[in-house]
């Protein structure tokens, strides 16, 4: 096969970017895109790598406040839902990783020192 244009290119990040969006692993996503391309695992890595990327910048661009308070949104939505259905153990997972995106952050940013009381 020979070289891909640019558009094919294209194409190809654009369909590894909606694979890794719908939750698809890097190993796997290498080999149903390598397979389905009649490509090298390298070359549908490559195409992974460049639309890993993407995402990453697209959530640089995103501002941070609203989207841990989006992810606290949901993780509480799914520890409600995990409680209705008697699922304790997804809701002390959803607890935990509550506890990881909040609590575990404040606690380890530097302590901010006032000279209130410090004499």
């Amino acid at each position: 096969m020979g070289r891909a244009s640019k558009h094919e290119l294209k194409k190809r990040q654009a369909e590894a970017l909606q694979m890794l969006s719908d939750g698809y692993g890097t190993s796997e996503s290498a080999s149903l895109l390598s397979d389905k391309w009649g490509v090298s695992r390298k070359t549908a890595l490559r195409a992974i790598k460049a639309a890993h990327l993407e995402m990453v910048a697209d959530l640089d661009e995103v501002d941070k406040h609203h989207l841990l308070s989006r992810l606290i949104n949901q993780t509480e939505q799914s520890i409600r839902g995990s409680m209705k259905t008697k699922n304790y153990g997804a809701a002390l997972a959803g607890i935990k990783l509550m506890h990881q995106m909040v609590i575990e952050p404040a606690a380890a940013s530097p302590k901010r020192r006032t000279w209130v009381n410090h004499y």
